[in-house]
């Protein structure tokens, strides 16, 4: 997903600054589909204990509840 400068700007934070021209795009995600046992395996190994998963009705989202192992 993308934001869109809609004007030239500049953006503050702390003592840094940021420059923005009109029409700049800003990378601010990767969407990844996953089946729930893969991102299960995937977060076990990156070190996570699985817990539980709530979903809805047809199975098209997910909240997984995960702790860290380490």
């Amino acid at each position: 997903m993308y934001l869109i400068s809609a004007t030239d700007q500049t953006v503050r934070i702390q003592d840094r600054q940021f420059h923005f021209r009109a029409g700049e795009k800003i990378l601010t995600e990767h969407s990844y589909k996953h089946t729930p046992e893969g991102f299960i395996a995937l977060a076990r190994q990156a070190g996570f204990a699985f817990l539980k998963l709530w979903t809805d009705d047809a199975r098209l989202f997910g909240v997984f509840y995960f702790v860290a192992t380490t």
